[in-house]
């Protein structure tokens, strides 16, 4: 679950980041790549609220546009990430942590193999 949360919201993000860039080469499997390599460097404290939190964020969008987080279409995600990012709390902080993953790569990997 965490997995295709993760790819979600990073896709997402790379979307709507990547017209910004110069350099236009760069490709959303390398940024997911990397963006998987710092969940999997997470504290092992920190790695049991980060997949809860990823269900609950999946199923959320249940209440709103009737499907999971990470089956939803680029626009419904679009929505849903924006609703998320006016809301105090979790659900804010966890896609932030993916819009700052994202534009660090994209602005730091000038090799575009996701290495930093």
């Amino acid at each position: 679950m965490l997995d295709a949360v993760s790819s979600a919201l990073s896709w997402s993000f790379f979307q709507q980041y990547r017209p910004l860039l110069l350099n236009k080469d760069d490709n959303p499997m390398c940024c997911g790549r990397f963006i998987q390599s710092q969940i999997r460097s997470l504290p092992d404290y920190l790695r049991p609220a980060f997949t809860l939190l990823a269900w609950t964020v999946n199923f959320l969008s249940l209440l709103t546009e009737r499907g999971l987080f990470c089956r939803l279409a680029p626009d419904a995600r679009a929505r849903v990430i924006a609703r998320w990012e006016k809301l105090p709390g979790p659900t804010r902080d966890f896609t932030l942590f993916y819009k700052v993953l994202v534009v660090y790569h994209l602005f730091s990997c000038p090799d575009g193999r996701g290495s930093a």
